[in-house]
């Protein structure tokens, strides 16, 4: 069934565009740079790549505890363009405190360069006057080039002025066509130099630079002549229009599309995960040989993993596909072997020394009894938990049958009272609540950390003993209390499973209220204009507002908004609130997200735009 619910009305002066909009789009790359260079989030490689010396850190900063120093120009620093970089449109953003430099120069802020005829920068240049200056952005496609700058301004006492902080922005977009791509600039909320009539398009696929610099030109160790804070690249046009809210507070790490799933396997025809916030790929480990998928016995779809001898070794890459603060692992298994005193793993990570976790089943010594058991260590400090021993036979885990396990974490909670627990088949079988070992720190991550299945690390000794189906990987804690319903389908990554039946998607109430039963329909959420039913309708998290803007012709006018996958729109308009004449346009796509009012513009107008979720 489709809930329509009207999310927004706003008055629309013909000829005027009444508000901005700032999307909400998705983050390639987070950089606060409160203790190390390194990005916070990445799509991609997260390391920050030098030729020489990384930049260091100050405690000069915007927001948290440090900044990025760019003032030496014996450092340099880039990161990875894969993953981390949008070609069709895209959004650079920085909190920026400019040191004076010398007349005539140029300073690079932001670089991604392929060749001489490939390239986009966006720098800080000085006056040969030396008393004004002004950002400039320069991007070519195929040899040919365009170029947007910022009106020149004094720099003691302009937009952008000396030993102060500043936000600054570059947007691109290049889905225009027709002469019609836009490259924009924006200082502290204001649009400072705009270029809608861009020929060039969007790289082809031959361009494919290496690195993004970051207060360089390409990987060329010169300064940027400034400190740098809170850095963000996203894949969409954030900010439009002439004027903008400036973000307050350091940028946040995303909430994984669709909630929670950070990785889902079914394991129907291959080995591979079917979707990933990180590498979806399965690697080999032992003689590179991956488990095989077999259709008898699998327990959901058509297929399961074979993990029932020692040859085979599967893993995932974790980047992107873990969270260490909180989370859930979880599949279904069906255990067929039980060898006394034999440790069957099913999920482990061992990034270094003195951190590690896993999940395993053991078997007694007395060969007839098994329980699960988790175990979680970071900086030395560890706990675990373990369920009761049971028999094989009998037992709640009995061979030979198929049973949904979870384990998950908790290291929000601080204070020792982080929690790790372990369910089965829909009751929660081991708990602590007491647990004093933190989440992993950022510095733990190394090139290459993986996730185990059905392996400890790369040891040849272990093996799961089991068929396994069904596996999510999760980036908050899915299951609370002491008992919980047993998933009956595959795992869907925008699945709307609703326990609650109030409407509200479980993977919704899950991320934004901690769990499935959580989110109360019709309480206003944290944006303070839209109910939570209305916003999880709308596709927006709770702080996120639903925006419209207008771009006006001299007989038509353009009704923009975000729009957000899965959901259709529906456009009434009027020049009479009192009467009520509405004129109604149904069946607007996400992807258009407009409508061109082809009634006479001349007057004032209303307009209200709702959204049903297909």
């Amino acid at each position: 069934m489709k809930i329509k619910k009207g999310v927004c009305l706003r008055m629309i002066v013909a000829g005027f565009a009444v508000c901005s909009t700032v999307v909400n789009a998705a983050p390639l790359v987070i950089a606060n740079w409160n203790d190390e260079a390194d990005p916070d989030y990445t799509v991609g490689v997260r390391d920050a790549l030098t030729a020489g010396t990384l930049p260091a850190l100050t405690v000069l900063s915007k927001f948290g505890a440090g900044a990025l120093d760019l003032t030496d120009s014996s450092t340099q620093m880039s990161l990875e363009y894969d993953g981390n970089y949008s070609t069709d449109k895209g959004t650079f953003e920085v909190f920026i405190n400019p040191a004076d430099v010398v007349a005539g120069t140029g300073y690079y802020i932001y670089s991604v360069i392929f060749d001489a005829s490939n390239r986009i920068y966006f720098r800080r240049e000085m006056h040969s006057n030396g008393t004004q200056q002004r950002l400039f952005a320069y991007y070519q496609s195929a040899g040919t080039a365009a170029y947007v700058s910022t009106t020149w301004l004094d720099k003691e006492t302009g937009p952008l002025a000396l030993d102060e902080w500043h936000h600054i922005a570059l947007t691109w977009d290049f889905t225009k066509g027709g002469g019609a791509n836009e490259l924009a600039i924006y200082i502290d909320g204001s649009r400072d130099g705009y270029n809608a009539a861009v020929l060039e398009e969007e790289w082809g696929s031959g361009v494919a630079p290496t690195t993004i610099g970051i207060g360089c030109y390409g990987t060329a160790a010169v300064a940027a002549s400034a400190y740098l804070d809170s850095m963000k690249i996203s894949d969409d046009v954030v900010y439009s229009g002439e004027s903008v809210t400036v973000p307050t507070q350091e940028f946040d790490m995303p909430v994984p599309p669709i909630g929670s799933p950070l990785l889902i396997a079914h394991w129907n025809s291959t080995a591979d995960a079917d979707v990933a916030i990180g590498v979806s790929t399965a690697f080999a480990e032992l003689n590179s040989v991956l488990p095989g998928i077999v259709s008898t016995p699998s327990v959901l779809g058509g297929g399961a993993l074979n993990y029932t001898n020692d040859t085979p070794a599967l893993y995932f890459d974790a980047a992107n596909n873990f969270n260490a603060s909180a989370g859930t692992f979880e599949l279904f298994m069906n255990p067929v072997e039980g060898v006394a005193s034999q440790k069957y793993y099913i999920y482990s990570m061992t990034p270094a020394s003195g951190y590690r976790v896993y999940f395993r089943r053991e078997v007694h010594l007395n060969g007839t009894q098994q329980r699960l058991w988790a175990y979680y260590e970071s900086a030395g400090v560890s706990k675990y938990v373990a369920t009761a021993w049971e028999f094989m036979s009998t037992g709640s885990l009995a061979l030979g049958e198929w049973h949904h396990v979870a384990f998950t974490w908790d290291f929000t909670k601080g204070g020792g009272t982080n929690e790790l627990a372990i369910f089965i088949d829909g009751s929660r079988a081991a708990y602590d609540a007491t647990v004093t070992a933190e989440a992993w720190v950022d510095s733990v991550y190394p090139d290459g950390m993986r996730i185990d299945i059905g392996r400890y690390g790369t040891s040849a000794a272990d093996k799961p003993g089991s068929f396994f189906d069904e596996l999510r990987i999760s980036g908050v804690v899915m299951y609370t209390g002491e008992s919980y319903t047993i998933p009956a389908n595959e795992f869907d990554f925008g699945a709307d499973l609703d326990t609650d039946g109030d409407g509200i998607a479980d993977w919704w109430e899950t991320t934004y209220y901690g769990g499935p039963t959580n989110a109360v329909p019709d309480t206003l959420a944290a944006s303070g204009r839209h109910t939570n039913l209305e916003a999880y309708i709308a596709g927006l998290a709770p702080w996120e507002t639903f925006e419209l803007s207008l771009f006006s012709g001299s007989q038509t006018n353009l009704v923009q908004w975000d729009g957000r996958e899965g959901r259709t729109y529906w456009v009434y308009s009027t020049p009479d609130l009192v009467n009520e004449a509405f004129s109604f346009e149904t069946n607007v796509s996400w992807e258009a997200a407009e409508f061109i009012d082809l009634v006479s513009s001349n007057s004032s107008k209303f307009y209200q735009v709702g959204v049903t979720k297909d």
